[in-house]
C-alpha cells in the first residue's frame, strides 16, 4: 500500500507525497509510535489512537496514518480498485466494522456497490460548512458498500442519513451477518441427519455444507478453520492433562465457569467431561481461551497423565485418547483378549491423531492390550503408543488399517 507522508497527498493530481510500505498494526496508539514519527502532525489533536502503523519500505522508518481516507493511505492491489467485483452483493446480509474494538459491529443489507461518498478519497473539493462538490478534474473514489443498519428504514438513497459507508472490501470491515452464519449452520446439520449421516462422516458433511454455504465470505471460512483446529487442540491438551487433576481442583475450575454444571462429589469422571465441553465452549467465544487452557494445565505440574479420563464422541477429536505412565500401574487382572496382534512391541508405526490427510503422528508401540482402570470389564485397546513429538502416551482403539500403519506406509498396513 501507499501512505501519505506529507500534504501534498490529498491535492490534485495527488501524484505526489507518497511512501510505499505496509501495514504492521491496526489502531496503534499514539504512544506507540517512535519519537518523531508525527513531524509535522500535532499528536494530541490525534486522539489515543490512529487507523494504521506502517513501516515505509525505504528506510524501514514508522509512520503513522492519521485518516482511514484514500487522500491518506491507499492499496495497490487490483482487488481494492473501484469496480473490482465484490464478496457480497445488494440485499446480502452483512456486519460491518464501526469502530477499533472487538465487538464493533453492527448487522445490516447491502444497498449498493462501488458508490461515491462526499469528502470521501480523490476527485472533491471541500466546501468548508457546506460539505463537498465533485472535483471535475478528477473522477471520485468510490467505496465497495453501502449499507443500511438493522432496525434503520431505508430511504432510498443510496448516500442518505440511513446508510452507513464501508471503505474496503476485506474482513477487517464487513463479513457475512451472525444470522447468516447461524442460519448456514443449522441447515448444514439437518441435511447431514435427513441424509443418515453419523459420526466423522456426519461430522465431515455439516463442515462441508456449512463451508459451502458462507463460501462467500473468507472471514467466516477462516475462523471455522481456527475454531476447529483450537477445538482439536483443546481435546489434545486435556488429554494430557485432565485426567491427573485432582477432583477438588476440577470443581473449583468448573465453578468458575459456569456454577450450573457442577457434578456430584466423588464423580471425578463426569467432571473432566464437564470441564472439557465448558472449555470448548470458551474456545468458540474466545481465542484467548487456549492461552488459559495452557496455564491451567500448567499448574497441575510435571506428572501430568490421563489415566481415567475419557471421551465421548461428540467433541471434535481424533480416535485416540491418552493412556498416561501411571496407567500401567492399575491395570485390572482380567486377561486381555487372546489375539494376534499386527505389530510388536518396539515397532515403529503412524497413529491417526486427526482428521485429513495429514492427520497421522509417528511413534513407537510400547504395550499391547492397554485398559484404563474406568473401563467397564472385558475392554482393552489393542496398543499403547509412545509418539515422537510428545512425552504423554496414547493408545490405538482398535487394530484397523486407517488407525494405525506401518510408519512411512501412507497406504493400508499389511
Amino acid at each position: 500500500m501507499e501512505v501519505g507522508l506529507d500534504g501534498r497527498s490529498s491535492l490534485y493530481p495527488y501524484d505526489q507525497g507518497w511512501g510505499e510500505g505496509t501495514i504492521i498494526k491496526v489502531h496503534p496508539l499514539v504512544s506507540e509510535f517512535p519519537k518523531g514519527a508525527f513531524h509535522g502532525m500535532d499528536p494530541s489533536r490525534l486522539g489515543a489512537a490512529v487507523p494504521y502503523m506502517v513501516q515505509l519500505k525505504k528506510g524501514k522508518t514508522i509512520v503513522p496514518c492519521p485518516i482511514d481516507d484514500p487522500d491518506f493511505i491507499r492499496a495497490k492491489g487490483a482487488k481494492y480498485q473501484t469496480g473490482a467485483p465484490t464478496r457480497f452483493k445488494v440485499g446480502d446480509s452483512v456486519e460491518c466494522k464501526i469502530g477499533p474494538g472487538p465487538d464493533d459491529w453492527i448487522p445490516g443489507t447491502v444497498r449498493a456497490l462501488w458508490q461515491p461518498y462526499p469528502g470521501w478519497g480523490r476527485g472533491w473539493r471541500e466546501l468548508g460548512m457546506f460539505g463537498y462538490e465533485r472535483d471535475p478534474r478528477q473522477t471520485p473514489d468510490c467505496c465497495p458498500y453501502h449499507v443500511t443498519p438493522d432496525g434503520k428504514r431505508f430511504d432510498g438513497k443510496v448516500v442518505g442519513a440511513t446508510n452507513i459507508m464501508v471503505p474496503a472490501d476485506n474482513d477487517g470491515y464487513i463479513r457475512t451477518s451472525a444470522k447468516f452464519r447461524e442460519k448456514a449452520a443449522t441447515d448444514a446439520i439437518e441435511a447431514a441427519d435427513a441424509a443418515g449421516k453419523r459420526g466423522a462422516e456426519r461430522h465431515d458433511a455439516v463442515i462441508g455444507a456449512y463451508k459451502e454455504s458462507i463460501s462467500a465470505d473468507p472471514s467466516a471460512l477462516a475462523a471455522l478453520d481456527r475454531l476447529i483446529a483450537l477445538v482439536q487442540k483443546t481435546v489434545e491438551l486435556a488429554v494430557a492433562g485432565l485426567g491427573s487433576m485432582p477432583e477438588k481442583k476440577l470443581r473449583r475450575a468448573i465453578r468458575g465457569r459456569n456454577p450450573r454444571k457442577m457434578p456430584r462429589k466423588g464423580d471425578a469422571k463426569g467432571a473432566r467431561t464437564i470441564l472439557l465441553k465448558l472449555l470448548i465452549e470458551e474456545c468458540k467465544r474466545d481465542a484467548e481461551a487456549e492461552g488459559r487452557f495452557h496455564e491451567l494445565l500448567e499448574s497441575l505440574g510435571p506428572d501430568r497423565n490421563v489415566g481415567g479420563f475419557t471421551m465421548g464422541g461428540g467433541f471434535m477429536g481424533g480416535g485416540f485418547m491418552g493412556g498416561g505412565d501411571d496407567d500401567a500401574r492399575h491395570q485390572p487382572r482380567t486377561s486381555p483378549p487372546d489375539v494376534e496382534l499386527r505389530f510388536s512391541v518396539g515397532d515403529r508405526v503412524e497413529c491417526r491423531v486427526a482428521r485429513g490427510p495429514d492427520g497421522w503422528a509417528p511413534g513407537t508401540v510400547v504395550a499391547h492390550w492397554f485398559r484404563n482402570p474406568d473401563w467397564p470389564p472385558g475392554k482393552y485397546a489393542p496398543y499403547q503408543i509412545k509418539l515422537d513429538d510428545s512425552e504423554n502416551l496414547i493408545f490405538a482403539p482398535k487394530d484397523r488399517d486407517d488407525v494405525i500403519r506401518l510408519v512411512g506406509s501412507g497406504a493400508d498396513a499389511r
